[in-house]
């Protein structure tokens, strides 16, 4: 019994190193007490499983392999507290399988720091020695003992149940989200957004002109704050800024998630996966007769294995200019222009055109060229630091490469002088150090920054003489959940089912409550703000 207590020091001294750390480094708060408590009951139920076995040899190696696995847990747990001010989470799970090899070097390499690394090396003294010290002290247990064991575990794991304490618990939020991520992806495959054709009904392209372009920039990973167009100190969109005149700027957009498959899963689609068939924005555009495209630079995954890619593939032509293959080297978002320029030349009569960039996505400083290095002064910020004020200069600076490449694509539409035009939006925002001490996003613990983007649209003169876009909604509250039924009644496409009332560019809009995450009202949560 003393050996195995003693045996079981190691277990408590994982956690209190894992606590330590959050003590020091990660703003601790009082419900992390609750994630102690639960470390420890999950520590016992994996110990309660080694008496039901006999052989002395497997009970060893199941203790060291429990440890080990413990620890590791206990990392990704408070690690992932530390970066995110929150409990690991379904909707990061889900992010995590959806995201490739160069991604997550790309999320280590932007994340990594001196107090992750220190904990890091922590437990691994702590795992080396215990592999130095530790003895098999399991022995041959009798059914007494066996019968005991079980009937606690049971216990425990019925009390951890009914009492809440597994629902942090990692592996167990694992499981569950794999389960319901495999179920999900199962449900999305029965539907067939990859087609041409979807399931609308009486679509009618109701267009006065012989020949159209419409083109849609999905952005990533920009929020409003920083956009100069929205008031931002700095200029970070020169080229916008001496167009304005000729923009609708929309001032109060949000999307409904603070993750890309989430908030375009809701803004691309038509029921969100909520009904028993599902079509995509760009199946409409087929249906309406009109030639598609879809040109990205965002990393396809796999060809199948995104929602979004599945929905590019209804596209009658596809490109993807951002392979996994090539590591955490991407290519600036100008290398979808000569693909826009093709797209631009094709003979079709209507066009329409997705162009899916890589924005101010994550790293941000290698998200354009040297000549775009244009901020390097000390920016206005709440936190007197080094990185932060790195961090910030290098998103301005993609917002300001962003503004380039959006004012090209602008003058490539004007230039075919035909009813044409050019709508921007980001598929979710970003915390960059205004509201706290953060980069980046997530639904869970969020600013208000993730979720509030630019939505801009610019319209040849040709497209403005059909005078239809009722303009006194610029301020209106509106969510990028609703968004194709906006992006209906811009195109002119009429469907069974089509709702007016849900589209920011009609004169029916009616405003409504703004969910975003987990089912936060948006404008009563950041009130505050």
């Amino acid at each position: 019994m003393k050996s195995g207590a003693r045996y079981f020091v190691w277990w408590i001294l994982a956690v209190l190193i894992a606590l330590g750390f959050e003590l020091c480094f990660a703003n601790f708060e009082a419900y992390r007490w609750k994630n102690v408590a639960e470390n420890l009951l999950f520590a016992t139920g994996m110990l309660l499983t080694i008496p039901l076995f006999n052989s002395r040899k497997i009970k060893g190696i199941l203790a060291d392999s429990y440890f080990v696995f413990f620890v590791l847990c206990l990392f990704l747990e408070s690690a992932f507290f530390y970066l995110f001010h929150t409990n690991f989470s379904a909707s990061a799970i889900y992010i995590l399988i959806e995201t490739n090899a160069a991604e997550s070097r790309e999320f280590l390499g932007f994340y990594l720091d001196v107090p992750i690394i220190c904990f890091f090396l922590a437990l691994l003294l702590l795992c080396f020695l215990y592999f130095k010290r530790r003895k098999n002290i399991f022995r041959k247990y009798s059914l007494r003992v066996k019968a005991m064991s079980l009937s606690l575990l049971v216990g425990l794991l019925i009390f951890m149940k009914f009492s809440g304490m597994i629902d942090p618990n990692l592996p167990y939020l694992v499981g569950i989200s794999i389960w319901d991520y495999s179920h999900e992806k199962s449900k999305m495959e029965a539907f067939n957004i990859d087609k041409p054709t979807g399931n609308f009904e009486e679509v009618n392209f109701q267009g006065k002109f012989k020949k159209n372009l419409f083109v849609l920039v999905i952005g990533e990973s920009t929020t409003k704050r920083n956009f100069g167009l929205y008031g931002y100190y700095r200029n970070t969109t020169p080229k916008l800024k001496e167009i304005e005149n000729e923009l609708l700027v929309y001032w109060n957009v949000i999307s409904p998630h603070a993750f890309t498959i989430g908030a375009l899963q809701e803004a691309l689609t038509l029921n969100n996966f909520q009904k028993s068939d599902e079509s995509s924005l760009v199946q409409l555009m087929n249906q309406a007769g009109f030639k598609t495209f879809w040109l990205s630079n965002q990393r396809p995954i796999g060809p199948y294995e995104s929602l979004v890619t599945k929905i590019s593939k209804a596209s009658n032509v596809v490109e993807f200019t951002n392979s996994a293959i090539a590591g955490s080297v991407t290519p600036y978002d100008e290398v979808l222009l000569s693909y826009f320029e093709k797209a631009l030349a094709d003979s079709a009569e209507n066009k329409f055109i997705v162009l899916h960039i890589l924005g101010t996505h994550m790293q941000y400083k290698n998200r354009y060229p040297e000549n775009f290095d244009f901020f390097k002064d000390q920016p206005q910020s709440n936190f007197e630091d080094e990185l932060a004020h790195s961090r910030i200069n290098s998103y301005d600076n993609a917002i300001r490469y962003m503004d380039s490449f959006l004012r090209q694509v602008i003058e490539m539409s004007r230039d075919k002088h035909v009813p044409s035009y050019v709508l921007y939006f980001s598929d979710h925002g970003e915390e960059v150090y205004h509201n706290r001490y953060f980069a980046g996003h997530l639904d869970e613990n969020p600013t208000k920054d993730m979720f509030e983007v630019p939505f801009i649209l610019w319209r040849s003169e040709e497209f403005k003489k059909q005078d239809f876009i009722f303009e006194e909604n610029l301020k209106t509250p509106y969510s990028m959940g609703d968004f194709i039924y906006s992006f209906a009644d811009l195109s002119q496409i009429d469907f069974a089912g089509m709702n007016e009332e849900k589209s920011i560019f009609s004169e029916q809009f009616q405003p409504k409550k703004r969910k975003v995450g987990d089912g936060l009202d948006f404008d009563i949560y950041f009130e505050k703000d």
